[in-house]
């Protein structure tokens, strides 16, 4: 798990596979609270910025929990994510956001791409190979292959994008 102040971390040519939960965790929800206000409005200098992965395979994650994504990116800045191989999971490949309302946040200028995302999707809907949450003015989800998702009829939609509440600023 890469926190809260984590700058230009990277987390690269690394396997994980068979995971109980997410395999990677990047910076942290809006639960917190610093003085009785979100963490992220009253200390805006602890939001992860500038930080990657690259060239990671997933693969098994949620073994345990099958509410697990691959690589979970709550709340960052400058966040690249590209040239991973997500495969097999229960549920999400690449979750990133995580605010629920149209609230401006400090999410943005994240840039996803160039990953390959397969069989997600497995267990769990309501999810899919990129999905995202709040707004992220200047996030770019570009070049990602995205396939074999499954269509989970009868239940909430799955989908190979999924963009959620309040998704807004991203171009894809």
């Amino acid at each position: 798990w890469i926190g809260s102040r984590a700058r230009q971390c990277n987390v690269t040519d690394s396997t994980f596979t068979e995971t109980g939960g997410n395999a990677i965790n990047i910076g942290e929800d809006g639960g917190r609270r610093v003085n009785r206000d979100t963490w992220y409005k009253a200390v805006p200098d602890q939001v992860p910025t500038d930080n990657t992965i690259s060239g990671c395979t997933i693969s098994r994650c949620g073994q345990v929990l099958p509410g697990s994504v691959a690589i979970w990116a709550a709340i960052n800045r400058g966040l690249n994510i590209h040239g991973n191989k997500i495969s097999d999971c229960p549920y999400t490949g690449i979750s990133l956001g995580w605010v629920w309302n149209q609230s401006e946040t400090p999410a943005k200028n994240n840039h996803i791409h160039h990953n390959k995302i397969t069989d997600v999707m497995q267990v769990l809907s309501d999810g899919g190979g990129i999905y995202t949450l709040g707004e992220q003015p200047g996030t770019i989800l570009r070049d990602n292959h995205i396939h074999d998702v499954p269509v989970n009829a009868g239940r909430a939609e799955s989908n190979s994008m999924f963009l959620d509440q309040s998704s807004a600023g991203i171009l894809i």
